[in-house]
């Protein structure tokens, strides 16, 4: 019987390294990443998709749709924001019939706290650029575009 194995965040090392590491196993390796280049990672391009990224909401549902499509086994998120998204629904992956190999909860507890590190982070920039930009625009009468 062959299994078949979907490795997220293929494109950055460790997910090539997961790959590298099932190439010679008897199962059948799935690929995806948000930046996904099929000829870079050694892998047919049938065999890799391209998802949302991981601090996307559409990233989960993403991977369900190719575990349901493929008949996925078993789900390798390999980046630690992948692993944070993934670790929240792992539940619903394992219904499909998916198990999920991530690290145990302690480590994944703290990737979470990490994502939402960066995502503060990302938030204080937005921030910082809008105050930037005020303290661009004193003393001009132009309006800033309402996005």
């Amino acid at each position: 019987m062959t299994y078949t194995v979907l490795v997220s965040g293929a494109s950055a090392p460790a997910g090539r390294s997961m790959l590298d590491a099932l190439r010679g196993e008897s199962v059948q390796v799935l690929a995806c990443d948000c930046r996904l280049v099929p000829t870079g990672i050694g892998l047919p391009s049938k065999q890799c998709f391209q998802v949302h990224r991981a601090d996307d909401l559409e990233f989960v549902g993403d991977l369900v749709t190719l575990c349901v499509q493929h008949d996925v086994d078993m789900l390798v998120p390999t980046g630690p924001e992948d692993q944070a998204s993934v670790a929240r629904s792992r539940t619903l992956f394992e219904r499909l019939g998916a198990s999920v190999w991530i690290p145990p909860e302690q480590v994944t507890s703290s990737l979470a706290h990490r994502v939402l590190q960066l995502d503060e982070r990302r938030r204080s920039r937005s921030a910082m650029s809008e105050w930037l930009w005020r303290l661009a625009s004193l003393g001009q009468t132009q309006s800033r575009p309402q996005l």
